[in-house]
Order: structure tokens, then C-alpha cells, then sequence
């Protein structure tokens, strides 16, 4: 294994008061234990960034990069490893949230984009992140396309495996967005009936691209129409009216 030097100096690029992206250097002292040192190749670009263009923090949550070098307790990605990184950086690692995986839940407060660690991000040259948090990327996905299975990828995705979504299940899918972009693909790859709904029929035909099996403006909608559903993925910035 390869330990970093002493101190790695940075370029990275951070929200301002103006909202105007700021350059800027960041200085990283020797690796934590469990800490991963990546140069960055890519970054996808989420809407969240927008929400802290005015923040002095370094954006970006969507990184691809190359492993540099790895801290002393690294098992699990080497040197040269082609890795991502997403939203969430981490957890205490203690409570029953962190140990079952789901660190987003953190009984205290999990570190993640826009909370903490305001010197990382995706937009920099490079980024320092706790080996537990990184994706090996397989080869078959380019860096170029990588970023956005980050965190959107992750968000829709990661359901189809906790709520055992089956190839047999009729999956509804509420808004077209990013998110709902590739929950359709996934959902549609694994097999599963793909129930569309929109407030509008303007992206129907992209729906029916990416893979949906049926598609329904809800405007006017009743529940009569449509079909029994096994789960329902909400990828809309805002909560439904559900009693309409």
C-alpha cells in the first residue's frame, strides 16, 4: 500500500457570497487510517450543488477518480483503482444505522454534502474520502457517464434492494426528472412492469424511451384506471397531493 506525503495541497472550487464558483487550494495532512486520497477525473452536476452556489464550500457530490494513495487500515480499494463517491461521506460508525449501512441515518448526524466537511467535494482536483463510502467502478461504465449513479443512481436504485423489488413487480414511478430517468432504465432492466406519472403529457415519449411499460397523466387521473402497483418510487422535488 501507498501512503500519501505529508501534506497534499489541492485545487478546488467552492460557492461564494455572490454565488459566483471561486478557485481556490485546500492543504490535507497525512491520511487517516481509513482515509483514500483520489485524484479526480469526473464529476456529475446535481441540483443540489445549486442550493450552496452562495455557501463558502467546496461543491460537487457526483466524483469519479483514481486511487493516489490510501491510509494505513485500507483493505478494501488500492492504489490505481478506479473509484466514485456520492452525498453522504459518513456516519459515528457505532449506532445500529451505520452498522446496518444506512449512515444517512445517523442517530448523530451523518457527514454528508452541505453539512460538513466543507473543504471536500467533486469539484477539485482531488478529494480525500473514507474507503467504506466508494464504489468501485466496474469497467463497463466510462468515468464520463459515472457521476450521476453517484447520487441519483444510488437514491433510486438502492430501494430495488432493501424493499426486494422482483423482476415480476409492477414498479409506478412519480416525475421524470434526473432521479426518474434512471429509476425508469433500472426499473425497466430488472424486469419489472414500469407505470409511469406525470403532471403532463410532454414527456411521455421520453418515458416510453427509457423504458416504461404504460404511462398516465394524472391530471384527472382516478385510481380506477390504473393498475395494482407492488411499489411506488416519488422522485418529485415536492410531495404529492395524495388525496387527489
Amino acid at each position: 500500500m501507498k501512503t500519501a506525503p505529508m501534506a497534499t495541497i489541492f485545487t478546488v472550487f467552492k460557492g461564494s457570497s455572490t454565488g459566483k464558483i471561486t478557485e481556490g487550494q485546500t492543504t490535507v495532512p497525512t491520511l487517516q487510517s481509513n482515509d483514500v486520497l483520489i485524484e479526480n477525473t469526473h464529476s456529475g452536476v446535481c441540483g443540489t450543488d445549486a442550493h450552496y452556489l452562495h455557501t463558502d464550500m467546496v461543491l460537487g457530490h457526483e466524483g469519479v477518480g483514481i486511487v493516489k494513495a490510501v491510509g494505513s487500515k485500507v483493505s478494501l480499494v488500492k492504489v490505481g483503482d478506479r473509484v466514485g463517491f456520492g452525498y453522504v461521506k459518513g456516519g459515528c460508525a457505532e449506532c445500529q444505522y451505520c452498522l446496518a449501512g444506512h449512515t444517512w441515518h445517523c442517530v448523530k448526524g451523518a457527514h454528508a454534502f452541505g453539512i460538513s466537511n466543507f473543504d471536500q467535494g467533486s469539484f477539485a482536483t482531488h478529494s480525500v474520502w473514507p474507503e467504506t463510502r466508494l464504489a468501485i467502478l466496474p469497467d463497463e461504465i466510462p468515468s464520463v457517464y459515472a457521476g450521476p449513479f453517484m447520487c441519483a443512481g444510488q437514491t433510486v436504485f438502492i430501494p430495488f434492494l432493501r424493499q426486494g423489488i422482483k423482476p415480476s413487480d409492477c414498479v409506478g414511478i412519480v416525475g421524470i426528472g434526473g432521479l426518474g430517468h434512471l429509476a425508469i432504465q433500472f426499473a425497466a432492466a430488472w424486469g419489472c412492469t414500469v407505470v409511469v406519472f406525470s403532471s403532463s403529457d410532454n414527456k411521455k415519449q421520453e418515458a416510453m424511451g427509457f423504458g416504461a411499460t404504460k404511462f398516465y397523466n394524472t391530471t384527472g387521473l382516478s385510481a380506477a384506471d390504473v393498475p395494482k402497483i407492488n411499489h411506488l418510487l416519488v422522485t418529485t422535488s415536492a410531495t404529492p397531493d395524495w388525496q387527489l
